[in-house]
């Protein structure tokens, strides 16, 4: 299933909930539902850091007289990125 056919359903399941008495008194669920929509129209968060690492990884081969040009201050850029989103994920 892709995200765009499950964001139509997740959709169609809150106007389907709206027009059923029974279920308004549950904002909380048609709330969930429109996370549910948020979280799947975002940029998958592993795409954006692999292509963070791969910014980071060019810049490095390209720089050849760079001092910070060895595999831990790479190392240590990766983790800062993978922090950064994390940091994101946890707001």
């Amino acid at each position: 299933m892709t995200n765009a056919f499950a964001i139509a359903l997740l959709k169609q399941d809150i106007q389907n909930s709206k027009r059923n008495i029974s279920y308004r008194h549950n904002e909380v669920g048609i709330e969930a539902l429109e996370l549910a929509i948020k979280a799947l129209e975002q940029e998958p968060v592993l795409d954006k850091m692999r292509s963070e690492i791969e910014e980071l990884d060019r810049y490095y081969d390209n720089d050849y007289f760079s001092t910070n040009n060895c595999p831990m201050y790479k190392c240590n850029e990766v983790l800062l990125i993978i922090d950064k989103y994390k940091a994101e994920s946890e707001e």
